[in-house]
């Protein structure tokens, strides 16, 4: 089963999207305008993690051609570069690849 904690946050454009979470909440989290991640402690997932869920991933969205990865500031992440080759080899038909970044 695909780690998907609830609710997901994605803006409305990705919703077609498959969602990949690398991270959970936000590494920053002092946004006074934002709400969403208020109650977590960031927590990044290991690449092996990551690497099982695109995996899964990849029976749920056959035809996604856009991915976006969860949760925020996910592109900080020191091993992203890793997720995101991986994501090309799981989806060769990706065209865009996104993610919320501060």
């Amino acid at each position: 089963m695909l780690d998907y904690d609830f609710p997901p946050y994605r803006p409305p454009n990705e919703a077609t999207s498959a969602l990949i979470r690398a991270s959970r909440g936000c590494p920053w989290n002092k946004c006074l305008f934002c709400t969403m991640y208020k109650d977590l402690r960031f927590h990044p997932k290991t690449v092996d993690e990551v690497k099982k869920d695109i995996d899964m991933a990849t029976s749920i969205y056959k035809n996604s051609n856009t991915v976006f990865i969860a949760d925020s500031d996910s592109l900080a992440m020191k091993n992203i570069v890793k997720i995101i080759s991986y994501i090309k080899e799981s989806f060769p038909e990706v065209e865009r690849i996104t993610s919320y970044e501060r």
